[in-house]
């Protein structure tokens, strides 16, 4: 068995620390005032997805997205808002989380399967 120093590598600073990843915040207009509320982390080439989803019966819009879009194993993109919990929002929330990821997809010229949405 190999020392754990020798096979974790720790990394100071966010995510944007690693390699091909990049990330952004801003205000949306999610959230009162000017308090940021919209992330995206994305990286610059296809990643393994992995995901633990709750077992409540009631799993928000973009929960049941992604489970969809995790059908695929991979990733590159998550969109994130804060201030919208986009719980019980019923079709409406099922359109807003896939516009959401259809609107990143577009934007970073990824396929929409590969934008997981976080709320």
């Amino acid at each position: 068995m190999q020392d754990q120093d020798e096979t974790i590598k720790r990394i100071d600073g966010g995510i944007t620390s690693v390699g091909g990843f990049q990330a952004a915040g801003l205000s949306a207009g999610i959230k009162k005032g000017a308090q940021p509320d919209l992330a995206l982390i994305y990286a610059e080439t296809p990643c393994t997805v992995a995901a633990l989803f709750t077992k409540n019966q009631f799993c928000a819009a973009p929960l049941l997205l992604n489970k969809q879009h995790l059908k695929k194993a991979k990733g590159q993109a998550i969109i994130i808002n804060s201030g919208n919990a986009n719980a019980f929002t019923g079709s409406q929330g099922t359109c807003d989380a896939e516009a959401m990821a259809r609107a990143t997809g577009q934007q970073l010229k990824i396929p929409t399967e590969s934008v997981y949405v976080a709320s």
